[in-house]
């Protein structure tokens, strides 16, 4: 004898009350966007999403940013300018995609407005972790970068608005 498989509205007539309200507020849910800092890990290029090589940061307007490899982040920024030697058609193309933007947030961005970024790395294992605490950097780690200097450090590392390994003042 072969079991006969049912849809299970079929197989189950009656549902209890508090069936009915799972089932009810399970529809009327609207879809949980993603957290806005679980975009990217904090090793990776937020264009490729591959662990970077030589890490430059975009700085938004609100003082975040995003870190992008340069290998990335700049064939990204100056695809109009390799197409200008063809057609008109093709530049236009790639006036509209591109346009010298920040692939994340679509802000107006050029190669000057990168800053390079110095990660300190243990050179038995590679991994990234702050100068001044020695502790390692995690996917929770609250991370800053120095504008000026493209020092990567811990927040908590970071006290009288000083930049510890370069000795340079710096202001929020």
């Amino acid at each position: 004898m072969v079991p006969i498989l049912l849809p299970e509205a079929i197989k189950r007539e009656f549902y209890s009350d508090s069936q009915k309200k799972e089932l009810n507020s399970a529809s009327d849910r609207k879809p949980e966007a993603p957290h806005p800092g679980a975009r990217t890990p904090f090793d990776c290029c937020a264009l490729s999403f591959q662990p970077f090589t030589h890490p430059v940061c975009a700085r938004n307007a609100d003082g975040t940013g995003n870190v992008f490899d340069l290998v990335n982040i700049i064939p990204w920024l100056k695809y109009r300018v390799l197409l200008q030697s063809l057609t008109c058609l093709t530049v236009n193309f790639a006036l509209r995609q591109h346009n010298n933007t920040n692939p994340v947030t679509n802000e107006p961005l050029s190669p000057s407005d990168l800053t390079t970024l110095n990660y300190s790395r243990k050179e038995a294992t590679g991994e990234i972790y702050d100068p001044i605490s020695f502790k390692p950097f995690s996917e929770h780690s609250h991370i800053i970068a120095i504008s000026i200097t493209g020092n990567v450090f811990l927040a908590e590392s970071i006290k009288g608005g000083r930049d510890l390994v370069a000795d340079i003042q710096f202001e929020k």
